[in-house]
């Protein structure tokens, strides 16, 4: 194997072992502190957010997919194969829908939220103490999202042994050679950038505070919180089923993702961790690519 992929296996096998042991730190420490809820003591987040304004922000998120799907057919570059065209169209809609639901969630955060965004998303920690839990989360994130995708690929090549494990719209087209360097570009800005902030903002500080208002409440429990944070983990998760061999991975993602929001108050860890996961993700592709190239060549 190349020196270079045997390099980055290693670098995998580091990371998830970090990872474990965050993982393991958290599990100790919640022990000792005497096995108690970890979600008690959450920051409320007081707001008046209400189901019409969490329809609200979904329907803003529909139309940016159906208005981004159809500016795709208009805008796609000359030459794209029926694969690009489907991936190219897949992008510009994700992207477009980012971008129309980061203002839309923070107009009505800015209206529904006691203290206004800093509420919502900013909450009132210290800079490092938010990039230190957030490097902590994107580990404990790499560790089990990766342990339970290897489980889910199992599973499936056990019960299917033909089955052909699609990539995700981004590395198709980036795989593409019709793909121009603009495109190139919006794959990339769009899953390091856009992806991160615009579904944080709704999957998270939306869509998780509206479910756990709808959840009746008991004295004591932070059963609400949770049912808020599994819910909208599935629907995160399933809001990717392009790749449905990630889907179980993403849920996992999700609940470390919604655990960070209620537990720290603020969506800048969770989005911090979100880009860290996608930003791992597209370095390994493009140096697995680099170092394919050359091969190509001389091939």
């Amino acid at each position: 194997m190349p020196r270079l992929l045997i390099a980055l296996q290693r670098i995998d096998y580091l990371l998830v072992s970090f990872g474990g042991m965050v993982v393991a730190l958290v599990i100790v420490q919640w022990w000792r502190r005497g096995r108690g809820d970890p979600l008690r003591g959450s920051p409320i987040r007081a707001n008046r957010l209400s189901l019409l304004l969490v329809w609200v922000c979904f329907l803003v998120n529909l139309l940016g997919w159906t208005i981004g799907a159809q500016v795709a057919m208009l805008a796609a570059p000359a030459g794209l194969g029926e694969e690009a065209l489907r991936s190219w169209r897949a992008l510009l809609a994700a992207n477009l829908m980012q971008v129309l639901i980061v203002p839309c969630c923070l107009v009505v955060a800015g209206w529904a939220f006691r203290s206004g965004w800093r509420g919502f998303a900013i909450g009132r920690r210290a800079i490092r103490s938010e990039l230190v839990c957030a490097l902590g989360g994107w580990l404990a994130a790499l560790c089990l999202c990766n342990l339970v995708s290897l489980a889910t690929m199992s599973l499936i090549r056990l019960l299917r042994p033909t089955f052909i494990f699609p990539d995700h719209t981004v590395f198709k087209l980036l795989n593409e050679p019709s793909a121009t360097a603009s495109m190139r570009a919006l794959a990339i800005g769009g899953a390091l950038i856009l992806a991160p902030v615009g579904e944080e903002l709704f999957f998270r500080g939306i869509l998780q505070t509206g479910i756990k208002k709808l959840v009746p409440r008991r004295w004591g429990s932070m059963r609400h919180r949770w049912i808020a944070i599994a819910s909208t983990a599935l629907l995160f998760a399933f809001m990717h089923t392009a790749t449905p061999h990630h889907v179980a991975a993403l849920a996992a993602f999700g609940v470390v993702l919604g655990y960070l929001y209620e537990r720290r108050g603020s969506l800048a860890v969770p989005i911090l961790v979100h880009m860290l996961f996608n930003g791992k993700s597209v370095l390994w592709y493009e140096l697995q690519q680099w170092h394919a190239l050359p091969m190509q060549l001389t091939g």
